[in-house]
């Protein structure tokens, strides 16, 4: 009636990297020494090492099959914090009631399945690179014939892991043994945020490495599987997931603001908001007597409180604010399969909605005459350049156009989609025929991958990523490699 289990582990990662390069202009053709070019030799080089160790444990209890719990344990050590911080622990705990193994729903024809689920756990995060603890030095610069350092980060020494405490509740029925959902509750509270934190002008740096802050994510997810039809020689499926997720940020001890160094591209981080809010001038479209482009101005009174909105043409005296969250609000997927005999055709797709997009490549495709040696797109249906006064156009005159490629909500995009990412139709080869060769099957198949996304999106891409980088923001789509169709024809052959 009791089964126990359980296991215990060490686990390390070691990672080293050392760089030394060295590069020069004007290198003279057939040779290849970098002492014989003209100019600009340069050497650099680096080094990065990251250790994390970790003692992990678990033990799992069932009763009958019908009652479950699982218990964990685990400690893990990370060189990217100061050694006196450098260390985190992970509980875990869950449990579940497999109500459709009780003795009063056993021979019922409704429940195939019935399961109770809920969880508790705590996960850490580590992922900011090595040494963002440390006081660090330059050595790029000289003085008096040597090297020279000169301060490039300040010290953290309070640094350490963020954590991530998720609860969730979960509930999993099956129907007639052709219907299968799973019902998921979710309360995910991130504290000790990772963020680099603007710092007084006084200290002479921007931002330094801290732990501060929470996240709150709250979200419901819903998947069901179906069999829709189930004959001798038909049979079609689908499954649906639906997730829906919302986030509030808590604790931070000021509005930190988050810019993308390439283009400006400003992120606002602030208690209540939303994580990855876009914050930027609003954008009003064009002057129809001048064809100047307009941005929205917010005038407040000496207390702050807002008196009115209006329009101007001088970027510079735009108000920035928060105009939406590269976040989607609902996503999911959706699978369908039909199987006639020996003839399959599958369908696989994603979407997502309530999320903002920002973009970037249109400052360059619909640069209003700024660079007029760049390729332009042909203006999308309704769009219109401004020609003259009076005129009611979408796009500014070019001979008027000052500041209007800059940052704005121009380029701020409403990033639903639906996805086709993959089609497959596949077909066994009759056992009768395949034994004859000595095999014990023979498949061939036809699938094509990204076959097609609809879209409203102006650009070139609006499926964008949601994680941060050194020179990555989360909901801007660049120009990137596009992603190809492809068709593949595969033939499956088993002995």
């Amino acid at each position: 009636d009791h089964t126990i289990s359980g296991l215990a582990g060490i686990a390390i990662e070691n990672s080293k990297t050392e760089i030394l390069g060295a590069s020069g202009k004007g290198l003279p053709e057939g040779l290849k020494v970098l002492n014989v070019v003209s100019n600009n030799q340069l050497v650099t080089g680096s080094n990065d090492q990251s250790i994390i160790q970790s003692l992990i444990s678990q033990i799992n209890y069932s009763y009958r099959d019908k009652y479950f719990l699982t218990g964990s344990y685990r400690v893990d050590g990370s060189t990217a914090f100061p050694s006196n911080r450098r260390y985190g622990s992970f509980p875990a705990v869950s449990a579940a009631w497999q109500i459709s193994n009780e003795e009063f729903l056993l021979g019922n024809k409704l429940f195939s399945n019935l399961k109770l689920r809920a969880s508790y756990g705590v996960t850490g995060t580590q992922d900011i690179g090595s040494s963002r603890y440390l006081g660090l030095y330059s050595l790029s610069s000289q003085y008096n014939g040597g090297t020279a350092a000169t301060p490039s980060q300040l010290p953290s020494p309070d640094l350490t892991w963020e954590s991530k405490r998720q609860l969730n509740l979960g509930l999993d029925i099956g129907l007639f043994n052709r219907i299968n959902l799973t019902i998921d509750a979710y309360n995910n509270v991130t504290d000790k945020l990772l963020l680099q934190v603007p710092q007084p002008l006084s200290v002479g740096f921007e931002q330094r490495w801290e732990n501060v802050g929470q996240v709150i994510n709250n979200g419901i997810e819903f998947t069901i599987s179906t069999i829709n039809i189930k004959s001798n020689d038909f049979e079609w499926t689908t499954d649906l997931n639906l997730n829906y997720n919302t986030n509030k940020l808590r604790d931070l001890p000021s509005d930190i603001t988050r810019t993308q160094p390439t283009w400006s591209i400003s992120q606002i981080y602030r208690n209540d908001g939303n994580l990855y809010e876009f914050y930027m001038p609003k954008w009003l479209g064009v002057n129809k007597e001048t064809g100047a482009p307009q941005w929205e101005v917010i005038n407040r009174d000496a207390n702050g409180k807002e008196i009115s909105r209006t329009a101007t043409s001088d970027y510079a005296g735009a108000t920035y604010q928060e105009v939406g969250s590269a976040l989607p609000k609902l996503q999911g997927g959706f699978n369908s399969q039909w199987t006639y005999k020996n003839l399959s055709l599958s369908v696989n797709a994603y979407y997502l909605t309530g999320n903002k997009v920002f973009s970037n490549s249109l400052r360059f495709v619909m640069n209003d005459g700024n660079e007029p040696y760049y390729n332009q797109i042909k203006l999308p249906s309704g769009y219109k350049i401004w020609t003259h006064p009076g005129d009611e156009a979408t796009e500014p005159s070019p001979q008027n156009a000052a500041n209007s490629t800059e940052t704005s909500t121009r380029y701020l995009k409403d990033g639903d989609f639906l996805a086709i990412r993959n089609i497959s139709l596949s077909y066994k080869l009759p056992k009768l025929w395949v034994s004859r060769w000595h095999m014990d099957g023979v498949t061939l198949s036809l699938t094509a991958d990204n076959v097609y996304t609809f879209t409203k999106f102006l650009g070139q891409d609006p499926a964008t990523t949601i994680t941060s980088g050194s020179y990555v923001m989360p909901g801007v789509s660049d120009f990137k490699y596009p992603n190809n169709r492809q068709y593949l024809f595969n033939i499956n052959i088993r002995f």
